[in-house]
């Protein structure tokens, strides 16, 4: 199986869907023969590492350009070597532009096998041009040509098989979600966790690649009117990103500099999330969300935006509560709500524990191996 992802800097250029793909190689290392071909290369500290822990598992990397700008022709030419060379069995993409090569591929000979894990609700972005590719390639072309597709959330997995192209190749789409990394479950549960405390310096906190469909400038917003009511209380924000200078100056500019800490890219998030009261997930957009299981893990209890995606993880007032978007006055109220009442961040926590174990890498991953099985074996169903 050769895996084809955007970027290993992951922060800045990756995410989500690069994290998923990493920890499902490793979780199928001893079940099949995996490389991983990586579009963008950046040179950059966080990319060596990763490049290094997936050598551990012997897993090899490959790039198909020579910097972060997207070069297709480049890319394109580097990823049919690597096809010709290595000669994969099947050819899984988690991200839209490696989605487009592989259909490009596809024009030119029946193998390697062809699946797509969809990632987010909202391919290629915002705009009439993403619109447009979406209406033409994520509905129509995909499906046909796809040999498989698969939804990280239930939401993604309906729509895309009830898409013109999923109809006309009678082919529905599967349903996998994304899973929590094995070092999640294994550093994190409920007899690990610190008890909640009432009286202390409350931190609130968020996680993810700093853009604007992460809600970040709504999340600002509205720990601003926290603070009106909490002083005493403390933001958090994890990640980098394009959006990390106007975030820097909103802060400036409504005066709460000394109450929020940017920790920019971090690879111990694992032990800055035990350290918060409540995450928040502001986002306008998601598929299923990683960064709420890693949260329920750490037993820190969540707030996130109504939205497909997040709903599949959080049940309002049982295993976190739900906001709308844009709604800044709404968030501050359920953030102070939360770190008010003590009862209830442990009930919730409790709850939202008891939901993690069928997230796990180990089920994910045998999942796709059955998937990869099929196609190797052209068993797959039709409608």
């Amino acid at each position: 199986v050769a895996h084809l992802i955007r970027s290993l800097d992951l922060g800045r250029l990756g995410g989500g869907a690069e994290i998923f793909a990493i920890a499902l190689i490793q979780s199928l290392t001893n079940e099949c023969e995996q490389m991983l071909a990586v579009i963008k290369h950046t040179n950059s500290a966080i990319e060596e590492k990763w490049i290094n822990d997936l050598e551990k598992f012997n897993v090899k990397t490959v790039f198909l350009q020579d910097n972060d700008q997207l070069k297709p022709a480049m890319g394109l030419r580097r990823l049919v070597q690597v096809t010709k060379c290595w000669k994969p069995d099947i050819l899984h993409t988690h991200c839209q532009v490696g989605a487009l090569y592989s259909i490009i591929i596809r024009l030119f000979s029946k193998s390697p096998k062809i699946l797509r894990t969809i990632h987010t609700s909202l391919e290629w972005g915002k705009g009439p041009l993403p619109q447009l590719l979406r209406i033409t390639l994520s509905a129509v072309i995909f499906p046909i040509v796809y040999d498989a597709q698969v939804g990280v959330s239930q939401t993604i997995a309906y729509k895309s098989g009830n898409t013109i192209g999923s109809k006309l190749a009678g082919r529905s789409t599967y349903y996998i979600p994304n899973a929590l990394r094995r070092e999640w479950l294994d550093k994190c549960s409920p007899n690990q966790w610190g008890a909640i405390q009432a009286n202390h310096r409350p931190v609130i906190g968020t996680a993810g690649r700093l853009t604007t469909h992460k809600g970040y400038e709504d999340l600002i917003t509205a720990f601003k009117k926290v603070l009106d009511i909490i002083p005493e209380a403390r933001l958090w924000i994890i990640g980098d990103g394009e959006l990390r200078t106007a975030l820097e100056l909103q802060v400036e500019k409504l005066k709460i500099r000394e109450q929020v800490v940017f920790w920019g890219q971090r690879d111990d998030v694992l032990e800055i999330l035990k350290g918060m009261d409540l995450f928040i997930l502001a986002s306008l957009s998601e598929g299923l969300p990683t960064v709420i299981l890693e949260s329920m893990a750490c037993g820190v209890p969540v707030i996130a935006t109504e939205i497909p995606g997040n709903t599949e993880l959080v049940f309002d007032g049982q295993t976190g509560w739900l906001t709308p978007t844009h709604n800044p006055e709404m968030l501050a109220k359920n953030i102070c709500h939360a770190l008010q009442t003590p009862s209830e961040r442990q009930r919730i926590r409790l709850n939202a524990a008891k939901q993690l174990d069928k997230f796990s890498i180990t089920s994910i991953a045998i999942q796709y191996k059955k998937i990869y099985s099929q196609l190797c074996n052209d068993q797959l169903l039709t409608y």
